[in-house]
């Protein structure tokens, strides 16, 4: 609850009256509506033609700059939580068809050139690690497989969901990332 002064009792104090200044209680909790959590970005279209690409410059690091830089590193998330396989165990050793086809996609985006690759790859890869890790903090939050296999989220697969608690579940997994828990 929070306090809300009105014209009511401003012009009292105004006056200089001794008269009480009214206050009205105004409640600016919304209990009654759920709060809203801001969500995952995602890229609904994937342009393919030339002459709706956006332009993304990078400087003499090769890194993104200007406005675009959010627009791409935004498409790259999307793009890697919904085509990346979440069961896939290092990123360095996805097929290079996948790779290849994640590059293509951000080509069709945006125009980039050739030495963008190297970085848009490495972005895709801390991407899609970050994307798994909160997957494994999912997984974590529940003691038990039948709610791990419940917190499924709504834009991945059960099936994929299934295998990829039942390996984050193992005692082998747990004894290889013992140190990351603690």
């Amino acid at each position: 609850m929070m306090f809300r002064v009105t014209k009511r009792s401003i012009d009292s104090m105004d006056r200089g009256s001794n008269t009480p200044t009214i206050v009205e209680l105004a409640n600016t909790s919304t209990s009654a509506e759920p709060s809203t959590k801001r969500g995952r970005a995602t890229c609904d279209t994937i342009a393919t033609e030339k002459s709706k690409r956006m332009k993304a410059p990078f400087n003499e690091r090769g890194q993104p700059i200007e406005d675009e830089s959010n627009k791409l590193v935004s498409f790259l998330g999307a793009t890697v939580r919904e085509i990346v396989d979440i069961n896939i165990v290092d990123w360095r050793k996805a097929s290079k068809e996948l790779k290849n086809n994640l590059w293509t996609m951000t080509k069709q985006k945006f125009v980039l050139k050739e030495e963008a690759r190297n970085y848009v790859l490495k972005k895709y890869g801390c991407l899609w690690r970050t994307s798994k890790s909160r997957l494994n903090a999912l997984i974590h939050a529940h003691d038990n497989k039948h709610d791990r296999i419940a917190a499924c989220p709504k834009d991945r697969s059960r099936r994929m969901w299934k295998i990829f608690v039942r390996k984050h579940s193992s005692h082998e997994y747990q004894v290889c990332h013992v140190h990351y828990f603690w």
